[in-house]
């Protein structure tokens, strides 16, 4: 088997400006409710997952078909 490296996306390190800049903001927001947090607009468009569980559920429910998928692939890569 060939089991090839993969190399991790190289990012800034935070400096320390942003680095107390980050510190204030999350005590100032550490009290947020669920409320609070469904009005915030993430940059990446993705949503906050306040209940995880039915994402859980639906990777579970799926795994017979992803399952099928890898082996009929003998192992390549597949897209579900």
């Amino acid at each position: 088997m060939d089991f090839g490296s993969r190399h991790s996306t190289r990012v800034p390190l935070l400096n320390t400006r942003h680095w107390a800049a980050r510190l204030i903001w999350a005590r100032e927001e550490r009290d947020w409710s669920t409320e609070d947090w469904k009005r915030v607009a993430l940059s990446d468009d993705q949503y906050l997952e306040v209940n995880p569980v039915e994402r859980f559920q639906k990777l579970v429910e799926s795994m017979a078909c992803r399952v099928a998928s890898v082996i009929k692939a003998r192992g390549d890569p597949t897209r579900y």
